[in-house]
């Protein structure tokens, strides 16, 4: 099944409302990272003389080429926790065009509050920014095993992502007590749904897609299983 959402949202990704979401994301996210260009060239410029005449020359010598290494390595170890805080900010409509392609009989009527939206997306990139940092140590003790340092970044941000994007599908149809039995209940395809999101994240360029292919994977994971979530939905307001 996640293969056939994952064919879904590509199919999907000329659409009006998810080319809108893309090109603005990729606007702010660059905005981002060349604005830390002169930031880390500044610091680069200040780094206090170590005394050692050959290590002061090197550092001296870093310049344009050493601000750019930064900004490229920060790009690619920080770009999912600022492209998802950034995106997600825009998904909403995105949801919106799968379930009006789709399932419209089960559009919601209306879509999420803007105030929440950035609330959601501040939290989740704050998430992924933390438990990575947390990790880091993990994951350098996993370099010896090869592979272990991608499947625990896997499991970190597809769970971070996964609950995520379901939650935000999930609010628009049901209540609080309904989203948390959704994501309990299916918790082993939210999951999967993140995991793949993290994949995306992890390949150059093509990470762009990433939120915008997740949500759209979540709100067709979502609607496949809608009637138990209405199910669940109807037993919490008894």
């Amino acid at each position: 099944m996640i293969i056939r959402y994952f064919l879904r949202a590509l199919n999907q990704l000329d659409d009006a409302a998810f080319q809108k979401v893309l090109w603005s994301g990729i606007a702010i996210a660059l905005a981002v990272f060349i604005s830390l260009y002169p930031l880390s060239q500044w610091a680069l410029a200040h780094i206090p003389s170590t005394g050692w005449g050959w290590l002061d020359r090197i550092g001296d010598g870093l310049g344009t080429w050493g601000a750019a290494a930064v900004v490229l390595l920060l790009a690619y170890f920080l770009f999912p926790a600022v492209a998802t805080i950034v995106m997600s900010m825009f998904l909403d409509p995105v949801v919106a065009a799968v379930e009006t392609k789709h399932y419209p009989h089960r559009k919601a009527e209306r879509g999420l509050p803007l105030w929440l939206e950035l609330v959601s997306s501040l939290q989740l990139g704050g998430l992924v920014l933390f438990w990575n940092l947390i990790a880091l140590p993990f994951y350098i003790l996993l370099l010896v095993t090869a592979i272990g340092p991608l499947f625990l970044y896997l499991a970190i941000n597809g769970y971070l992502l996964g609950r995520e994007y379901a939650e935000m599908v999930a609010r628009r149809h049901l209540r609080a007590n309904g989203v948390k039995s959704f994501r309990r209940i299916h918790r082993g395809e939210i999951f999967l749904v993140g995991a793949a999101t993290t994949a995306i994240f992890m390949v150059p360029l093509v990470n762009l897609l990433a939120p915008i292919v997740g949500v759209a994977m979540a709100t067709h994971l979502f609607h496949h299983r809608a009637d138990e979530a209405m199910t669940v939905h109807a037993s919490t307001q008894r």
